[in-house]
């Protein structure tokens, strides 16, 4: 397809665009980013923006505005006009940012202003966090005692500023040491969620028992829920203000609009379903959930976009029929101060909505 003939805009291609606090156009195409200021026009591969092969795994905002996002083995953060790739041959300019407080054989842990950096040495693999939001569940999670929680396949580690404790099946009722996600509540109880249990049989490694999610109270450890497949796991946590537990659920065998177990919402001791089959939500593949402002709550699916499910039980979809969305398929959702809802889209890349 050829350009535009009556301007530089480069492409016709328009996949999605917004106009930020200082009335400049940002223009998303297939694999550039183009911004406008009424004037100039500037472009942004997405390859040398370190979005590598369009998937933004994590999403993460700091008291600046500054975006940070994992892209598979790489940190990428955005400033609003500039992007930074953060890996080994740079490591030096992390340290101007943020204070290290942890490095050993294996991980550097960072910590700055509202979100945590991970950096796994050995498989050279970035993991970053929002930590002002903690009841949004994911791999690092800090109370209300400046205690740092780590979810991973060893367990659950707490890092109290000097010393790490660990959490797992040989001191815990936790029945594996694959741990995915982390919550915290208003009483700084840890909601956690365990992965499958795999056994080695006939030669072969089946799963045997679904996922699992926990609630921790101190140190004790108490079962809440039960994936009724055993190849099911839970993907994505978030508590609201009325402490209800809302949890997305996936099927590891295959993802997409029949397969998974739906949304789950946990009060007073019951717990309630949301399917393809009693809801309007439009994929059983629930990968991630977030509140906003609101307490409405965002979710990102596998085939169906996303949903949003607001106080008064009402549905609105998002997908590629009426939306900017370049897929169906909703990995992550962050949400930043001023309520615009940051979407990693698999393989296609950052899609940002500012509603109005």
């Amino acid at each position: 397809m050829s350009s535009f003939i009556n301007s530089t805009l480069l492409i016709n291609e328009i996949l999605n665009f917004v106009i930020d606090e200082n009335e400049i156009f940002w223009i998303g195409g297939p694999d550039v980013i183009i911004r406008f200021d009424g004037e100039s026009i500037k472009s942004y591969n997405l390859e040398s923006s370190g979005i590598i092969q369009n998937r933004v795994e994590s999403i993460a905002e700091d008291s600046f505005s500054n975006k940070w996002m994992t892209s598979l083995n790489s940190l990428v953060k955005f400033d609003g006009k500039n992007w930074e790739l953060f890996d080994q041959t740079n490591l030096d300019l992390l340290n101007l940012s943020f204070d290290r407080i942890y490095d050993d054989s294996s991980q550097i842990l960072w910590k700055g202003a509202g979100i945590i950096i991970l950096y796994y040495k050995n498989n050279e693999q970035w993991i970053v966090s929002e930590i002002a939001n903690k009841h949004k569940g994911t791999f690092i999670k800090e109370d209300s005692q400046g205690n740092i929680w780590l979810a991973g396949s060893h367990g659950i580690r707490k890092y109290d500023g000097k010393n790490w404790t660990t959490y797992d099946t040989s001191n815990t009722l936790l029945p594996t040491n694959n741990i995915l996600k982390l919550a915290l509540d208003k009483e700084d109880n840890l909601w956690v969620s365990a992965g499958i249990i795999i056994q080695f049989i006939d030669g072969f490694w089946v799963p045997v028992r679904g996922g699992e999610l926990f609630k921790f109270v101190g140190v004790d450890c108490e079962s809440k829920y039960i994936c009724q497949s055993v190849s099911s796991f839970i993907s994505a946590i978030e508590i609201d203000t009325a402490e209800q537990v809302w949890i997305g659920i996936i099927n590891s065998a295959a993802v997409g609009i029949d397969y998974g177990d739906g949304l789950k919402k946990y009060k007073n001791g019951n717990w309630y379903s949301y399917d393809i089959n009693n809801s309007a939500l439009p994929s059983n593949s629930v990968a991630e959930l977030c509140l906003d402002k609101n307490e409405n709550l965002w979710i990102g699916t596998y085939g169906g976009g996303i949903a949003e499910f607001d106080c008064n039980d009402k549905w609105t979809i998002y997908n590629t029929l009426n939306s900017a969305l370049p897929l169906n398929d909703v990995e992550t959702i962050a949400i930043d101060q001023n309520d615009n809802k940051w979407f990693g889209v698999l393989f296609g890349g950052l899609t940002v909505f500012r509603e109005g």
